[in-house]
């Protein structure tokens, strides 16, 4: 090759290095801004099987208030889940998502975010599972006879392990988790050195020694968010009894519409 042709390709380089460079650091940079998809506005409670929900004030250890919802069962034989809901949105756009389970009877609450939803603070790690904390004590307060899932879709997922990992007896039910929160990262994009970016670590494999209770574990087999292999990862981490639903052909959420799938939860709900 030519003195010119070589010139040439080391400025191609060049530039090629300095564009990885300067996306590199605005991941690094606004990394929770993508991470925590946040609906901002003010989520608006409404009526599920005719019945408004409790609003429950909750404060965190750190002085942050969030409010969450609470439909108490209809039947006091059914339990209560606790839904921790994934990055995107708010509380508020549950409510089609998950309103059959009061409907059949269940009882559900909805946890809000700090960040989300109206909510003041921004959403970190330690700040989300620090309002999770207190509203599933204030939940539990609230309804001290009613037995609980803590029920994690997606992000949820790792808010619901941590919980576990921190002492909560409660059985789990985590849809399209993660194993960690670079796995994801790294399916969005696959050609980043992703990890030595990540100050949120939501390291949900580490955790999931400390889980012994019951754990139903649902994924799409072919979920372009999280990865069903990273799901397939925690689930096999998992020491304590579980199970799995793996959805064929599905995708990130929503695979309780079906009603195959969704017998089969029940199914799983009755036994433990």
């Amino acid at each position: 090759m030519t003195v010119e042709a070589w010139t040439w390709l080391g400025w191609v380089a060049l530039g090629a290095a300095g564009a990885y460079a300067l996306l590199a650091l605005a991941l690094y940079l606004f990394q929770r801004k993508l991470i925590y998809a946040a609906g901002r506005q003010t989520a608006e409670p409404a009526p599920l099987a005719g019945r408004p929900p409790k609003i429950l004030s909750v404060t965190a250890t750190d002085g942050t208030e969030t409010q969450s919802w609470l439909w108490p069962a209809a039947d006091p034989k059914k339990p209560l889940f606790i839904l921790l809901q994934g990055n995107a949105g708010h509380i508020g756009h549950r409510l089609d998502c998950y309103g059959f389970l009061v409907e059949d009877g269940y009882g559900l609450a909805l946890v809000g975010y700090r960040g989300y939803g109206g909510h003041p603070g921004k959403p970190d790690e330690a700040g989300i599972v620090a309002d999770a904390t207190a509203a599933v004590a204030a939940i539990r307060a609230r309804q001290p006879e009613a037995r609980t899932l803590l029920f994690g879709e997606s992000l949820g997922g790792a808010v619901a392990i941590a919980l576990a990992a921190a002492g909560d007896t409660a059985p789990l039910i985590l849809l399209g988790p993660f194993d960690r929160l670079a796995s994801s990262a790294k399916a969005r994009y696959p050609w980043m050195l992703i990890e030595p970016l990540l100050k949120e670590k939501w390291d949900s494999l580490e955790r999931i020694g400390a889980v012994r209770q019951p754990l139903l574990w649902i994924h799409g087999e072919s979920d372009p968010v999280t990865p069903a292999a990273a799901g397939k990862r925690l689930f096999a981490a998992a020491p304590g009894p579980k199970a799995d639903l793996v959805v064929p052909g599905g995708g990130h959420l929503g695979h309780l519409d079906e009603p195959e799938i969704r017998a089969r939860f029940y199914d799983w709900v009755q036994r433990v």
